[in-house]
């Protein structure tokens, strides 16, 4: 919508957010994708900061203004996991409800992990990741003191499962995917992807 001087720079940012979680998840499953900026007004008043649709992400105007991608590697990780789940992969609810939306988180720690090291990794599933701390084991026990759990196949539709979902299922998918083994994890995960027939 403006131009920006670290346009290039910030492009080669998304597309390695892209090759990472095309080795988390296999092939990217459209033909194309496109980043679309979106006024945030706009966006708020449909009720997202960004959306993923098949072979494109819609996102509100202030993800561009960041002087360097680092600062919206979980974000754009997050949001382009939506190509695979649920564009590439829907899974059957209930149960399952936000596992679309976990497996996402976990795409983005993954981004991190990849794109900015183990450190930020760890600060991310400990704390959050510092540029957008959202979601973390901190946020996950906040609910949990407060008296607020749920296993992850009993969620029901409320924002209060919807969080401790999350919280908590991303950390399920990064603790399994540490105890089988990161690369063994990356091999079994591609398997599971099935078209969605429309």
């Amino acid at each position: 919508m403006k131009p920006r001087q670290n346009m290039e720079q910030y492009l080669d940012g998304v597309s390695g957010i892209l090759n990472a979680l095309t080795q988390e998840f296999g092939n990217y499953p459209f033909d194309e994708f496109a980043l679309i900026e979106i006024p945030r007004d706009l966006a708020q008043k449909a009720g997202f900061n960004a959306a993923g649709v098949q072979g494109f992400v819609m996102a509100n105007h202030r993800a561009f203004d960041t002087p360097d991608v680092k600062y919206i590697l979980n974000f754009f990780g997050h949001e382009f996991a939506h190509q695979w789940f649920p564009h590439r992969v829907a899974l059957k609810t209930p149960p399952g409800l936000y596992m679309e939306e976990v497996l996402a988180e976990y795409g983005g720690l993954r981004v991190v992990e990849i794109l900015a090291g183990a450190n930020a990794a760890e600060r991310y599933r400990r704390t959050g990741f510092e540029y957008d701390p959202i979601y973390s084991a901190l946020e996950y026990f906040k609910l949990v003191g407060a008296g607020n759990d749920q296993p992850l196949s009993n969620l029901t539709s409320s924002l209060e499962h919807r969080n401790i979902g999350i919280n908590k299922g991303f950390l399920v998918f990064d603790m399994l995917s540490r105890e089988i083994g990161r690369e063994k994890f990356q091999r079994i995960l591609p398997k599971y992807h099935a078209p969605i027939r429309l």
